[in-house]
């Protein structure tokens, strides 16, 4: 179906979800706001149920299984584990309708220019599939992602992410505008500390931590929350890794997949 689905993961986000759900209300084209609330505790249901009651083409839906975070524990997390981000993120891209999906973070504002730029579109099934990048910015700095992508696109793990991934020829732009991203490097989420899910006894857990701890007795300990897209010292904590991704591909532990 022609138009675009906006795609929100939700997890404790009462602090900024309210202003990024209603920096959509500008638009004017066919679209969708898709609400996935994961394991949540605070306001951020009340705040979604809020907007949907004043009209706002949200739809809410729930993911109840702890995740692994970016960074060493998705690369030890099998991409099929129902605990794998990267399945997380194919799971709710996959209640979208709309032929676009955009990737659209819990902390983003959209500007004026973003609003403009997607009202100046039609957004049918272009001939290639494509994604288009744009730019987040924040105190902390500037990150560039395909934060927009047609159909044909799906998820996949690298290292310590999840990444847009296709089968068949893709091209690339650069859009107009931006995203403000109202997060901050110095206010790290509270995820962030809390306890791993494969600390407890299930099969699956027990392999999932000796890969961890494997991982770390070759690559060092990883700071916390520095897989962070703007953490400056991300793509240096992945390293490594990337220098050692054959000897840990011996030992099961599979940066691709």
């Amino acid at each position: 179906m022609d138009g675009v689905s906006f795609v929100v993961r939700v997890r404790n986000e009462e602090e900024t979800l309210e202003a990024n759900l209603r920096s959509l209300k500008g638009l004017t084209i066919p679209h969708e706001i898709i609400v996935v609330l994961h394991l949540c505790t605070d306001r951020s249901r009340e705040i979604a149920e809020t907007l949907q009651a004043e009209g706002f083409p949200i739809q809410i839906f729930e993911y109840t299984v702890k995740l692994s975070r970016c960074g060493y524990e998705t690369m030890v997390t099998d991409a099929t584990s129902v605990h794998s981000t990267v399945y997380y993120c194919n799971w709710c891209m996959s209640h979208a309708k709309f032929i676009w999906k955009v990737k659209w973070d819990a902390d983003y504002v959209a500007s004026d220019e973003f609003i403009n730029y997607f009202n100046s579109k039609v957004w049918a099934n272009p001939e290639i599939s494509t994604q288009i990048w744009f730019d987040s910015k924040s105190e902390d700095g500037t990150n560039s992602e395909p934060f927009l992508f047609s159909q044909g696109f799906y998820y996949s793990k690298y290292f310590f992410w999840e990444m847009l991934d296709i089968d068949h020829e893709f091209i690339k732009l650069t859009a107009d505008g931006h995203v403000n991203t109202l997060s901050k490097l110095s206010n790290m989420k509270s995820f962030w500390k809390e306890p791993k899910w494969f600390l407890d006894d299930s099969e699956e857990a027990n392999i999932v931590r000796e890969r961890y701890e494997t991982l770390t007795k070759i690559c060092g300990e990883e700071p916390l929350g520095q897989a962070r897209a703007l953490d400056p010292n991300n793509w240096i904590s992945m390293g490594p890794a990337r220098n050692k991704e054959s000897l840990l591909e011996t030992l099961g532990i599979f940066a691709r997949k």
